[in-house]
């Protein structure tokens, strides 16, 4: 029997255990899982996080990483306003105005974003108009952390101003990071075509594409080496380059040893200069081989409208063999090298390959029911055995594949799920593993284990207790009818992979999170983007072979219908947007369901991560009764932390750095059984919530 002290107050202290959990009744939650969420992540150890947004991207500066620069003036006789281009010492550098300015002020700020920044000495002029503004003396001192926090903002600002949309129209068909650079594909203005752009510096810039010249070697007897890349070829009066080459069929004997046999095929040619390449022209190589053009040179002409799906790998083994690998279920597959964009031929009638996969050395793409895979080593080798022993039909409408550890590799069909084994001899073997079910297309992913959406909820396969076999699990318990409902109109799916976070985003801007921890769930909770994520890069693939190992946090990117690329998970706002967090807690008698209890007030641990966080507290007394009121929400600001004024650079100040989290205190009235709590935020920085303490003493007994 429970033993009542009612003239102590008590403490409960709840601690954050899980997501979203959906159809249970109110008393069958934990304290600490949520009824209802938006906007919130789930982090370890056991805590609630505001998440961060995302913003536009095109190369630029970030908003999030602008920085303001504030410098006093010596001299000056022009003026000046917000949002004015300022050149730093004739061209060295640039920056962006962040305060209006006459001759009058003594200093001035500045968002410099590209060249040298302006320091002490620096001759700052208009750049449209011309006209000095003055010499830079001393850096400004920044007087107050609201100063700082307003100079921070304005570069934010200024530099979300200065990206552009990626060039063309209609939604961007795709966005790939590869080495550290991102890469974007989008219809041109009339949408006939295609192109591929890269992020820079100073914004989007096209990616050229080779010429493609087709040709037949012939069967001279006395030409014995083959063509390689670097090599040129002419007709006596153009001459090119060869980027690459690719050979589409051979005899069976023939002069380009090694081939082998006659060659015909394809060149990808650069730097042509001294005319044109046409159909019937002899050519000559500078490796000494010869061959025919059976075709006027052609630039590769990309066609709009795919649906592009990549993966990075290296088949050489060498430091600079990696590359990008990608179909798009319009176009011929292709390659990408850094520098241009080269098309790869399977032999398909139809070579407009929709999925792909790269294992063992070789790359896999279907068409419809069918997977063709490449030679080993090479997919510019001859594809020769397609419509024979290297075309797998699958009985089904592929959509999508994931490579397990080991190099398994599971296919997914709409309706039903295969998985493909290779032999100790380099042959692969299949075994259809579901006729009952098979994933959602774009919803296959390798996070712990493969995970996709099935007609039956969120799956994942796992390994079972025998060695090559797998297991089917249902994992979508808490969020099964969510799942269900918004399965039809997914978008695409990403594993965040530093995260171990498996995210689906569906029409409308509804996104839902599905957390692990220690290779199981650990929960959901639910986002709202006020813009459709259409298209994402997905970071395991992109970010896979990075120069640089030490990757703290995932890149990912995802196109809208505006036209931006923008980058995920960066920034405290939806581009521009403030991000507004609500999450709802289950009503808790404190395992006293029938003493009525005087609520004092709630004590929230919370570590800030940002500036300017107002957090909302509203006691619910009643399981939402309606016949009684709940009471309004209750707001507290987290205070600025100071800086340590003495002890760091003008410009590097952390307004909420180690150690300036802490426990913050909302009063409560109301005498009720029980309290359930409801939590809000709008705008400002993200935050940690750590763990939410009640106090109460009980008034009674319940009659």
């Amino acid at each position: 029997m429970l033993k009542i002290n009612f003239s102590k107050t008590s403490h409960k202290v709840i601690t954050p255990q899980g997501g979203l959990a959906e159809g249970k009744s109110l008393l069958a939650y934990p304290p600490g899982q949520m009824v209802d969420c938006l906007n919130f992540e789930l982090i370890e150890p056991n805590s609630w996080r505001r998440p961060n947004g995302y913003e536009r991207y095109d190369g630029q500066i970030s908003p999030s990483q602008a920085e303001a620069t504030a410098l006093e003036i010596t001299t000056g006789d022009t003026s000046a306003v917000v949002g004015d281009d300022i050149t730093i010492d004739a061209g060295a550098g640039h920056a962006i105005l962040l305060e209006d300015f006459t001759p009058a002020n003594d200093h001035i700020a500045l968002f410099a974003y590209t060249g040298t920044v302006p320091t002490n000495g620096s001759v700052l002029t208009k750049t449209v108009g011309g006209g000095s503004i003055g010499t830079c003396g001393d850096l400004y001192e920044i007087q107050t952390a609201e100063e700082a926090i307003a100079y921070k903002e304005s570069a934010t600002e200024q530099a979300r101003l200065l990206i552009t949309e990626l060039p063309g129209e209609d939604p961007p068909l795709a966005a790939w990071s590869y080495k550290g650079v991102l890469y974007a594909f989008r219809n041109v203005t009339g949408s006939a075509s295609a192109k591929m752009y890269k992020a820079t510096s100073t914004g989007w810039v096209e990616v050229d594409t080779p010429t493609q010249l087709w040709f037949d070697s012939g069967d001279a007897a006395d030409i014995t080496k083959i063509p390689v890349a670097g090599d040129t070829v002419t007709n006596g009066t153009a001459t090119g380059t060869i980027h690459r080459i690719q050979k589409t069929s051979s005899a069976a004997d023939g002069p380009w040893v090694g081939s082998p046999g006659t060659a015909v095929g394809v060149l990808h040619l650069i730097n042509i200069t001294g005319g044109t390449f046409s159909n019937t022209d002899s050519l000559t190589f500078s490796s000494t081989a010869t061959a025919i053009a059976t075709a006027d040179q052609a630039e590769i002409v990309i066609a709009p409208d795919g649906r592009y799906e990549f993966d990075n790998y290296n088949f050489t083994g060498a430091a600079e063999g990696l590359g990008v690998f990608g179909v798009d279920g319009a176009n011929p597959a292709f390659a990408f090298d850094g520098y241009y964009l080269s098309q790869i031929f399977t032999g398909l009638d139809d070579d407009t390959p929709e999925h792909l996969f790269l294992n063992n050395f070789q790359m896999f793409v279907s068409k419809e029911g069918s997977w063709m895979v490449s030679p080993i080593a090479d997919p510019f080798q001859p594809w020769e055995n397609i419509r024979g022993a290297d075309e797998w039909g699958m009985g089904d409408k592929i959509v999508g594949a994931v490579v397990t550890p080991g190099g398994t590799v599971v296919s997914f069909a709409r309706n039903s799920i295969s998985i493909i084994y290779q032999n100790a001899d380099g042959t692969y073997s299949i075994k259809p593993y579901s006729s009952e079910f098979g994933a959602i297309e774009w919803s296959a992913q390798n996070s712990i284990a493969p995970l996709f959406i099935s007609d039956k909820g969120l799956t994942l396969i796992g390994q079972s207790d025998r060695f090559g076999d797998f297991d089917f699990n249902s994992i979508d318990g808490d969020v099964k009818r969510l799942i269900s409902d918004l399965k039809e109109y997914l978008h695409c799916t990403v594993t965040f992979r530093n995260k171990l976070e498996y995210r689906m985003f569906f029409e409308g801007g509804q996104v839902v999170r599905c957390k692990f921890t220690g290779g199981k769930i650990h929960g959901f909770t639910v986002d709202a983007y006020p813009i459709d994520v259409r298209r994402i890069s997905e970071s395991i693939r992109s970010d896979r072979y990075l120069t640089d190992t030490n990757v703290e946090k995932d890149h990912v990117f995802f196109c809208s219908d505006d036209g931006y690329i923008r980058q995920m998970d960066v920034g405290d706002s939806h581009d521009g947007e403030e991000i507004f967090s609500y999450m709802e807690l289950p009503w808790n008698h404190m395992g006293a369901p029938r003493i009525k209890k005087k609520w004092y007030d709630v004590i929230l641990e919370v570590e800030p991560e940002g500036n300017n966080i107002e957090i909302g507290v509203r006691p619910i007394y009643n399981m939402h009764d309606p016949l009684r009121s709940d009471v309004p929400d209750r707001y507290f600001a987290l205070p600025l932390p100071e800086g340590k004024w003495s002890e760091v650079k003008w410009s590097e100040f952390f307004w909420a750095g180690a150690g300036t989290g802490g426990m913050y205190k909302v009063r409560l009235r109301g005498v009720s059984p029980g309290v359930g709590l409801a939590i809000t935020s709008k705008g400002g920085g993200s935050y940690i919530i750590k763990s939410i303490t009640t106090r109460f003493s009980p008034r009674g007994e319940v009659r």
